[in-house]
């Protein structure tokens, strides 16, 4: 899954979020694009500030880069059959 966040008590800044479900092992050691995007171990997912994508100079790639990028992550560990999963 692959969204934006508004925010919250515990994480209070608005934010495109990914996650997989049901989480492959090693899901938190791998990254994600662009730099900015990271790991958070209390959410348990994939993050990328909305504040680093507003300042970018290329945003919307930004934002597909990650969503894209943590997909890929999460189908390789998960050992998705992607063929099946997706158009072509």
């Amino acid at each position: 899954s692959c969204g934006f966040w508004p925010g919250d008590r515990r994480f209070p800044h608005p934010a495109i979020y990914s996650y997989t479900a049901p989480k492959p092992s090693g899901l938190d050691k791998e990254s994600a694009l662009p730099s900015a995007g990271y790991w958070d171990t209390q959410l348990g997912e994939f993050i990328l500030k909305y504040d680093d994508v507003r300042i970018s100079k290329t945003p919307e790639k930004d934002i597909l880069d990650f969503c894209q990028s943590t997909y890929e992550a999460g189908a390789k560990l998960a050992q998705w059959d992607r063929d099946a999963l997706e158009r072509r």
